[in-house]
């Protein structure tokens, strides 16, 4: 709801507001594609809390022929859209339009004891760790307790009882701009309570701390400031479906691991520095992986990316 210009609202006294919500998601393609299938999970559910959905939209542009969408419901109440097209030639643009209202005479917060429903503390199909990742874990844990030790220093829980400690100018949780209601950036104070970096993000515990051998949060703070301070900012791009291996065939790894890596080095290229990547190593063809490896250090590779169980089940510590 937006008052007129000029008109102060005494929103203390306010009993019933009113949004109107509206988002787009674009999608570019590099050549045509057919029969086009996109699930989009943005409409919220009809009630949540004091929240009341009163209406809601799902477009396309460009207009196309034979474009439809069609609504159904999750268990939790969201409106699921799924969205066809026979064709789309390079782009297409999807326009959510939603209205809510909310009402001071109803809770604004669910019930007490939601978040102990039982299916978000049961994992699905699709997460459930099964034997090989629960042997490769126990084998990481034996093999690997220094590295164990060293992740606890340096966790989230970690460093908000650290920054609680000091106090002084530290924050664990604040806005990082006007307005934002997550609040998941933080100060963090030196010994004398004034701040030393903020914010210390949770991927940079993780790449300068964990992934240097680097235990100490007052060290890794040390060093994000210092990387403020000379202007750093370089993303780091690492593989998502190639997280797991795509094939037990040796010929299969080589011809995938060659195409992902030329064709990111061919797009980071395009960032002036600003996009790092790492290189994926063919290891089931070790010739061939030295040869990707030296490759993509010629072609602006920063780092390689290795499994911690490779080729069916060998850990890293498999001689």
């Amino acid at each position: 709801m937006i008052p007129p210009e000029g008109v102060a609202v005494d929103w203390s006294s306010a009993r019933r507001a009113s949004y109107q919500i509206t988002q787009s998601f674009r999608y570019e393609y590099p050549a045509p594609i057919r029969d086009l299938n996109h699930r989009l999970v943005v409409i919220p559910p009809e009630r949540f809390g004091d929240q009341r959905r009163l209406r809601h939209r799902i477009s396309a542009t460009p207009t196309l022929d034979g474009v439809r969408f069609e609504d159904r419901q999750d268990r939790f109440g969201n409106v699921i859209v799924d969205a066809f097209a026979p064709r789309v030639s390079s782009e297409i643009e999807f326009l959510a339009e939603i209205s809510v209202e909310r009402s001071s005479d109803q809770p604004n917060r669910l019930p007490d004891g939601w978040q102990k429903d039982r299916y978000l503390l049961e994992p699905t199909r699709l997460t459930a760790a099964d034997a090989p990742i629960d042997r490769a874990a126990d084998e990481l844990a034996d093999s690997a307790a220094w590295g164990l030790e060293l992740a606890d220093r340096i966790t989230g829980e970690a460093l908000r009882e650290l920054i609680l400690e000091r106090g002084g100018e530290g924050n664990p949780s604040h806005a990082c701009m006007p307005g934002c209601t997550i609040r998941s950036s933080n100060v963090v104070p030196d010994h004398k309570g004034e701040c030393m970096v903020s914010p210390l993000e949770y991927e940079t515990l993780g790449m300068v701390g964990a992934n240097c051998d680097i235990g100490d949060l007052d060290a890794i703070a040390r060093i994000n400031r210092a990387m403020n301070e000379m202007g750093v900012d370089v993303q780091v791009v690492y593989p998502t479906y190639l997280l797991h291996a795509p094939s037990p065939r040796a010929d299969v790894e080589l011809a995938l691991y060659r195409s992902y890596n030329r064709w990111l080095a061919d797009r980071t290229s395009e960032a002036g520095g600003r996009l790092r990547w790492v290189v994926m190593p063919p290891l089931r063809s070790m010739d061939k992986a030295i040869e990707e490896l030296r490759w993509g250090k010629e072609h602006g590779a920063v780092g390689v990316f290795k499994r911690a169980v490779e080729c069916d089940g060998r850990s890293v510590a498999d001689p």
